[in-house]
């Protein structure tokens, strides 16, 4: 009877955690070695910390600066951030806040496409039409309407959504 070898493969984009391995840097600091330093999520929780607490940093005046914090969980602990969030779904998609006025936490960071992200900013005018809240770029899409059209009865005409979707 012939055996057949069967051979486990994990998604491509699962990577195996290992357990910290506490290292000392040059200047006696504790180090962990997770075996995830090169991936995009690292990056990510790198540039959260730095645009967050460095008041250097380009972006700090709209996060930072704005007292968007990172949460004391995530602060020190990337792995606790990549347990809390997963790996990234695709390259499209980067680290979103539900809350724009929050900072950095579980309850209120995922993963987001650029669309989605583009639907989530503190600049976009939010229309209640039919009940129902969204940006003026959400509703032109959903409709099949010309952003730039609905957007100058909007603003510039003052037209009322009711007449502006039409």
């Amino acid at each position: 009877m012939n055996q057949v070898e069967a051979e486990i493969i994990e998604p491509s984009n699962a990577i195996a955690l290992r357990e910290p391995k506490p290292l000392k840097d040059g200047r006696g600091r504790h180090l962990f070695k997770h075996g995830l330093r090169w991936t995009p999520e690292h990056r990510i929780w790198c540039k959260i910390k730095e645009r967050c607490s460095n008041p250097k940093a380009i972006n700090y005046p709209r996060y930072g600066g704005r007292g968007i914090t990172v949460c004391e969980r995530w602060k020190d602990s990337f792995l606790n951030f990549y347990q809390d969030v997963g790996p990234r779904p695709s390259p499209k998609h980067s680290i979103e806040r539900r809350d724009n006025l929050k900072g950095y936490s579980p309850d209120n960071c995922f993963w987001a496409t650029t669309l989605e992200q583009a639907n989530n900013k503190r600049s976009n005018t939010i229309v209640v039409f039919h009940g129902r809240a969204q940006s003026v770029a959400s509703w032109c899409r959903e409709l099949g309407l010309n952003y730039h059209r609905v957007r100058q009865r909007i603003y510039r005409n003052k037209w009322t959504p009711e007449r502006a979707f039409v």
